[in-house]
């Protein structure tokens, strides 16, 4: 049963949360990785809480955060969902399951070490953890491809490079890109110092829900454009400098 979340209480929103992030947590064999995009389909594709732009930088933010992404995951979650409360009830939920089977699992970690039908079980679990994990990521890309965001597809495809065929940290590509989104931010200050004439104005779409659903903002950062009061032009993502250059120049 799907939960619209303006108009629920935060009581039906953390037990909706609890039992969602539990049963995730129960069902996710195969590491962190897998409970993230389960996190994914249930509260991006299923519930509508969160935008796919958002899950995505959720997920960058758990990633670049010591401990187990599964945790850090849920506590992010949680947090844009219902706060402090919404953490501590994500993550409760999250550690339960696997705490419940590991303890039950060592008092006979002897017989499921030797069992051949366990190793098989395990063997099948990894082929379905490496399908899912390819399905979740390519859905996420493609929408990255599908909005023409041009500067973010080159930096996905040279942080896969780098970290498949050079075997670069995956902590050294996370720091780069934060210094480049620094970077564009700073220059977005920068533009605005450039057009005078151009008045720059930033929205919080999480303080301001009925704007962002007004003018369809599905996915940050997106610029809008307006001349007289009205949508000029929009890009979506992250745009280099040309880019807003020519976003101006033609709403102008």
């Amino acid at each position: 049963m799907e939960l619209n979340i303006k108009g629920a209480s935060k009581g039906q929103i953390l037990k909706k949360l609890f039992l969602s992030t539990l049963y995730l947590s129960a069902f996710t064999f195969g590491g962190g990785y897998v409970i993230v995009t389960l996190m994914k389909t249930k509260f991006v594709d299923q519930y509508h809480w969160i935008d796919e732009e958002e899950m995505l930088d959720l997920v960058a933010i758990a990633q670049s955060c010591p401990g187990a992404i599964a945790v850090n995951g849920a506590i992010v979650v949680g947090y844009k969902l219902a706060g402090l409360t919404g953490v501590l009830c994500s993550v409760i939920a999250t550690v339960i399951p696997p705490f419940v089977i590991l303890s039950a699992i060592s008092f006979c970690y002897a017989a499921f070490r030797s069992n051949l039908i366990v190793g098989w079980m395990l063997n099948g679990m990894q082929s379905g953890v490496g399908a899912v994990i390819m399905e979740v990521s390519f859905s996420m890309a493609s929408g990255i491809v599908k909005e023409k965001q041009y500067l973010s597809i080159f930096i996905m495809a040279a942080a896969f490079i780098a970290n498949y065929f050079y075997k670069v940290s995956a902590i050294v590509l996370i720091l780069i890109c934060i210094a480049l989104g620094v970077v564009l931010t700073l220059y977005r200050e920068k533009m605005a110092e450039l057009h005078p004439e151009v008045h720059f104005y930033k929205v919080d779409i999480d303080e301001d829900m009925d704007l962002a659903t007004r003018f369809k903002v599905m996915s940050v950062p997106t610029l809008l454009y307006f001349r007289r009061g009205v949508v000029a032009n929009k890009t979506i993502g992250v745009i280099s400098a040309s880019e807003m250059e020519q976003a101006i120049a033609k709403a102008k």
